[in-house]
């Protein structure tokens, strides 16, 4: 049994963020988030909670296992091959997922308009 990314296990995040052509964050995802999970991010209270640089509000990013399996999963669907993502709970598959569809979503409006994918394909 392999992990299946053992040749990108040894790629910086930096790497990982150029392979997908962003620089350090997925495109459609909302710039931040509640640590503590108590703010509605879709609610008018939490829109304006998330805006306010008072509040105790963090980025949101994806850690580097889950660049890894968003990249992973985006090399594997321009070849056409499966994935099956199988982890601990816990552990960001719901995240890579939709990172992987907004990484998608992303791609075909930049291919419309420059006739090619970022990044690494």
């Amino acid at each position: 049994w392999q992990e299946g990314v053992e040749d990108l296990g040894q790629l910086t995040e930096e790497q990982l963020w150029s392979h997908l052509g962003f620089k350090d964050a997925i495109p459609f995802f909302q710039e931040f988030t509640d640590p503590d999970a108590i703010i509605k991010p879709w609610s008018k209270e939490g829109v304006a909670w998330l805006a306010n640089p008072e509040s105790r509000h963090e980025p949101l990013r994806p850690r580097w296992h889950q660049l890894v399996g968003i990249l992973r999963m985006l090399q594997r669907a321009f070849t056409g091959e499966l994935v099956l993502l199988m982890d601990g709970i816990g552990i960001g598959k719901t995240f890579q997922v939709i990172g992987f569809i907004a990484c998608l979503a992303y791609y075909h409006a930049f291919f419309e308009t420059h006739k090619k994918l970022p990044g690494s394909f």
